[in-house]
């Protein structure tokens, strides 16, 4: 895939995102008919959409953009590319699953057939089905790898940069593509990395927006806890 292919993958999807808020994309008098406290409980949820688009896109950029060039331009054994890009396949087969279960249920919750006002009531099964029993182990695993390759992978990427010259010039060229906006190497790791830190806090406030929730069942994935109870994150 090449850069415009990717970018015109991105922009297909992001459409459907490209609101900074439910408010926003929802139509005015739609939204004043909806109690404050489903509005607070649906910006949550659509910010987890669109964040976990944008971690996708992250992925993407490493992937398509670095990851291919590397092998193909600089002709990188797979092996170096890995060194930077652990698990990389992985991640973007758990999280191209993950937005596209979320991506459904958009659809699904679509109102009096209009195209663009939604309102998600049910999304709890859907984030167990991503964080508990065999997707969780699924997650700790590569998480795992990945994060725990983190300062290594960084360290690998300051040192080719320091000491190759095509791979420099490589970086350089990469990151002034309107597809790549500046994002380097290892602020894509750091991204990456962060992510998973990203949804027990969005979790915390999707239930606090739900009203009659309760935190029954916690699941450790990768160090953090996540809600496991199908109902928890369901309005009544």
């Amino acid at each position: 895939m090449n850069e415009g292919q990717l970018m015109g993958d991105f922009e297909i999807e992001s459409k459907q995102l490209e609101a900074e808020s439910w408010s926003q994309i929802v139509d005015s008098k739609f939204l004043k008919q909806q109690k404050k406290d489903v509005v607070k409980r649906q910006e949550v949820i659509y910010e987890l959409m669109q964040t976990e688009f944008h971690h996708l896109r992250t992925l993407k950029i490493m992937s398509d953009v670095y990851s291919r060039g590397m092998t193909a331009d600089l002709l990188f054994e797979q092996q170096m590319v890995e060194k930077l890009f652990p698990c990389l396949d992985e991640l973007i087969s758990i999280h191209s699953q993950f937005f596209q279960r979320i991506l459904e249920r958009k659809k699904d919750s679509l109102v009096d057939k209009s195209e663009k006002n939604f309102l998600i009531k049910r999304i709890g099964d859907v984030l167990v089905h991503q964080f508990s029993g065999e997707n969780a182990e699924r997650l700790k695993k590569t998480y795992g790898k990945f994060c725990g390759q983190h300062n290594q992978s960084v360290n690998y990427f300051k040192d080719l940069y320091t000491k190759d010259k095509r791979f420099q010039a490589f970086v350089k060229k990469k990151m002034s593509s309107s597809v790549v906006r500046r994002l380097g190497i290892p602020e894509c790791i750091l991204l990456v990395t962060q992510r998973i830190t990203k949804y027990p806090v969005l979790f915390q406030r999707i239930l606090q927006c739900t009203k009659g929730a309760s935190l029954s069942g916690l699941s450790l994935v990768c160090h953090w806890t996540v809600p496991v109870c199908p109902t928890a994150l369901e309005t009544p």
